[in-house]
């Protein structure tokens, strides 16, 4: 869905709210000056030593996620990200310093990653010298390495990681020091407070944590003193938290119950807000989170929400107040694959009628609110779904007006406006929050399989219209040439000509009175929108044998100005059987995949043949190159949906395997004509060279209609010239029966990967020019072509009854697309059986009408696309 707000539709409820999910890349830190001792960096370096100057900033790194302009009617992309520094809100929650800045101690490790990141060197915090600061941010540290230990550096490419307020000293090796990446990687913190401690003397009656655990690492290419004293490091390192924040804000609790007809508001009396199913442990550093044992998993006690005020949080509509809370903070977290292992928070609010003059009847209702992402959408990948990261804050804003519910082990769901950004400087964010509209339709692209009426799930904080668009269908016809006809309120439009060319035609024609309109398509939005909103769709189901594509936009009805909120829907109704066509862009029997990649097989295809069209005068060219697609939603009474083929991807020869009808299958365009030939190789006397034989006819680069030459193919080389081309072009056979035609066929993106022989540039034998029956070639030029297509398998004949299927289609008056087999009879899979299309069914070659010479039929071969789940429609 495009630039709106996506709700999770399963925990949809009656209440209008708003919950603002800001997940923010990663908190800037700041160093409490003070706590650590600083020295001049012109200070002298002992003789023995020399000195590494690193400098870190404790900055915050860009989201991938694209923050979102929540403003009514924008919906757009906001401005470029900017991040919200630690202690940033502090002041809302009182005297109290949040320390989230603060460092109290660092621990340098220094790894080689080519030795399977075996540590060099490490530093605690009494040998890290602070020798400037710049900003409450910035600084450098030096540490010094003796003379007689620089070969372990110098000139290696390094890994080093920085660690601020770890509570051990992972490097003494008293408490087990580190020796790898991967042991630093394992070290777990355990914050045993949880990260809640209770300080009735603290102003929100929290505890601010002390400090918070840090993390940095860069590389290093090759460190090198040569003839200094100091090496300095010009890569800064970043360091992160290795905590979550979460921060909750309400508007405001406006609850009013209408059960039984009755207008009820209720006064809140307390308020409550706790975080469930955390995590006090955390690793050292990124790169392995901790597993946290079922025991380990802790919730908070519930804190207070108090009126306050976020100050620094202006724009053009002033300052906000807000309910709120001393912050969360937990390690990170990943439910994924479990989704009772979720974090969450839940909300109790004390209330009672405000018509209830008793208090001691007023009663906690409980509130569940997700803290992030229910289900991937734009600019959200599913990475950063169910889970807390390192470094993250998320931000929840939220206004309640329903009852919650009374069991507090199963709170009320709230639903939630969400979007993800780094966490910014809230100036362009708390007073638009307040003022934003939701229109949610839950399946942008619904589709209609075989059947006349549908439902989809929308909500709304406003009543909506619909506006309808057009519904239409498109084709390709007999010539390949493409199709759309729309309808409209009032008119019938056919538009010929490329598809999404500027040069289409367009014939209109205007309903008569009384025509349905739209086809007769019909879209209604059920009124109650804030919750279980419903749009009912309605259109006949197509006897045309194509898919039926309604589209309409569903739009909020809004006063005073406001932009409306849209939505646009695209349904798909799908008859129980139906054709759809595709169209290459390349020419021949495929060049994609090849190996030269020009190699598109041209001599290997009668395409451009001269034959009688139906409804034609006169012979014309067959060059039709769409590949048709025949899907089966509903088979008709007594047809057999299954698998034909056998381990080898043929089609099965016998009896019952010829009934059997592909689910989807797509036949070849005329790339895939062939001469009359046998059937399979054995039990026929006479079979062609395995030397190849050539089938005489016209090809593309003579349209004998138009007088002259085609430009279908582009010159290249190796291929001839047009101008060097001339005349009836032979055509090179590399296959010996109808079997073998199929089984060894491709085309475009389907085949089999493998190295196929491809012949061109036939020559004349001149002492048979004049007889065509006689003319045959003295030699081809020939290379190997390594091909790859993106969907693998074979081709094959078809059964008689997928062939039935497509005579059926073809037959029926109301179909649009005709002639995907035109002709006399073609093979099936069952040995010995053509189908004939004079009479409509498959029999034995010796009754086929006209019966050939030699017993010989044409062959069209399919390929199975329903094993490929990209292809299916429904």
């Amino acid at each position: 869905m495009n630039n709106k707000f996506l709700y999770n539709n399963a925990v949809l409820h009656s209440v209008h709210k708003v919950i603002l999910l800001i997940v923010v890349g990663v908190l800037i830190l700041s160093c409490n000056r003070g706590n650590m001792p600083s020295h001049n960096s012109e200070g002298e370096i002992s003789e023995n030593f020399r000195a590494i100057d690193l400098d870190f900033k404790i900055v915050s790194s860009r989201s991938d996620i694209r923050a979102l302009d929540m403003r009514p009617g924008k919906l757009g992309a906001l401005r470029g990200v900017e991040t919200e520094p630690g202690d940033y809100d502090q002041n809302s929650y009182g005297k109290d310093p949040l320390n989230e800045n603060k460092i109290e101690s660092l621990q340098i490790f220094i790894f080689d990653p080519s030795n399977g990141g075996k540590l060099v060197k490490s530093f605690n915090n009494d040998a890290i010298k602070r020798i400037a600061e710049t900003a409450a941010t910035e600084g450098k540290a030096r540490v010094l390495i003796p003379k007689n230990e620089l070969q372990e550096v110098e000139g290696k490419k390094l890994q080093i990681v920085m660690v601020a307020n770890a509570k051990a000293d992972l490097t003494s090796h008293v408490t087990k020091a580190v020796t790898t990446l991967e042991q630093l990687q394992a070290i777990v913190q355990d914050e045993e407070s949880g990260f809640d401690t209770k300080d009735t003397s603290a102003t929100m009656g929290i505890k601010p944590q002390e400090k918070f655990l840090m993390d940095g690492c860069i590389e290093v290419d090759a460190i090198r003193w040569e003839d200094k004293n100091i090496y300095s490091i010009s890569k800064i390192m970043e360091l992160r938290r290795a905590a979550a924040k979460v921060r909750l804000r309400i508007d405001y609790i406006k609850v009013v119950d209408h059960q039984n007809g009755a207008v009820t508001p209720y006064k809140v009396l307390d308020k409550e807000v706790r975080l469930v199913h955390y995590t006090s442990k955390g690793t050292m550093v990124k790169g392995k989170p901790y597993a946290v044992q079922s025991s380990e998993w802790k919730d908070t006690e519930y804190r207070k929400l108090e009126q306050r005020t976020f100050g620094d949080r202006t724009n053009t509509e002033g300052k906000y107040t807000f309910d709120t809370s001393f912050p969360f903070y937990a390690y990170e977290n990943d439910w994924s694959k479990k989704k009772s292992d979720e974090t969450y928070l839940v909300v109790r609010l004390k209330m009672c009628p405000e018509s209830e003059a008793d208090q001691s009847k007023a009663k906690y209702y409980y509130y569940y609110l997700p803290i992030n992402f229910r289900k991937s959408m734009d600019g959200v990948s599913d990475d950063k779904l169910h889970r807390i990261e390192r470094n993250y804050l998320y931000d929840v804003l939220t206004s309640i007006q329903q009852l919650g519910s009374l069991d507090e082990g199963n709170p009320v769901k709230l639903s939630s406006h969400i979007a993800i950004r780094p966490w910014n400087k809230a100036d362009l964010i708390d007073g638009t929050i307040l003022n934003a509209h939701f229109l949610v339709v839950r399946e942008p692209n619904p589709i209609m399989p075989n059947t006349a009426d549908r439902e989809v799930d929308y909500v709304s904080d406003l009543p909506v219209e619909i506006v309808m668009k057009e519904v239409y269908y498109e084709y390709y016809d007999v010539d390949g040439k493409y199709y759309k006809v729309v309808f409209t309120s009032d008119k019938k439009i056919t538009y010929t000509g490329e598809e999404g060319s500027t040069s289409q035609k367009k014939i209109e024609e205007s309903l008569e009175d009384g025509k349905k309109t739209y086809d007769d398509a019909k879209v209604e939005a059920t009124e109650n929108h804030l919750e279980n909103g419903k749009l009912k769709i309605t259109h006949p189901i197509p006897v045309n044998y194509l898919p039926f594509h309604i589209l309409f936009d569903v739009k909020q009805k809004v006063q005073n100005g406001d932009i409306p909120l849209q939505e646009s829907v695209h349904v798909i109704q799908y008859p129980h059987r139906f054709v759809t066509g595709e169209r290459r862009k390349t020419k021949g029997l495929g060049s994609e995949g090849s190996e030269p990649a020009n190699a598109d097989f041209r001599y290997h295809t009668a395409f451009g043949s001269l034959s009688e069209y139906p409804g034609k005068d006169g012979k014309t060219a067959q060059v039709n190159d769409v590949i048709y697609k025949v899907t089966t939603i509903v088979p008709l009474p007594g047809e057999l949906i299954g698998d034909p083929t056998g381990l080898d991807g043929r089609t099965k020869c016998d009896v019952k395997s010829d009934q059997i009808i592909s689910p989807e299958f797509v036949v070849a365009s005329q790339y895939g004509m062939s001469q009359a030939l046998p059937q399979y190789k054995n039990g026929y006397s006479s079979i062609p060279s395995e030397n190849g034989v050539l089938g005489w006819g016209w090809n593309v680069y003579m349209d004998v209609a138009k007088g002259g030459r085609s430009n279908y193919y582009n010159d290249c080389s190796p291929y001839n010239t047009l101008s060097k081309q001339g005349g009836p072009q032979f055509t090179y056979k590399d296959y010996y029966d109808a079997d073998s035609r199929c089984y060894r066929y491709f085309e475009g993106p389907y085949g089999t990967d493998g190295t196929y022989k491809e012949y061109y540039n036939a020559q004349w034998n001149e002492n048979n020019r004049g007889s065509e029956s006689q003319a045959l070639p003295s030699k081809y030029e020939s290379r190997d072509v390594k091909k790859t297509f993106q969907y693998k398998g074979r081709w094959r004949l078809p059964t008689s009854a997928e062939i039935e299927v497509v005579y059926k289609m073809q037959q029926d008056p109301n179909a649009v697309i005709k002639y995907l087999f035109y002709g006399v009879h073609y093979w099936t899979a069952r040995e010995g059986y053509v189908f004939d299309f004079k009479l409509g069914k498959s029999l034995p070659i010796q009754q086929a009408t006209p019966r050939t010479e030699k017993d010989m039929s044409m062959a069209r071969p399919i390929f199975d696309t329903y094993k490929f789940s990209e292809h299916l429609h429904y």
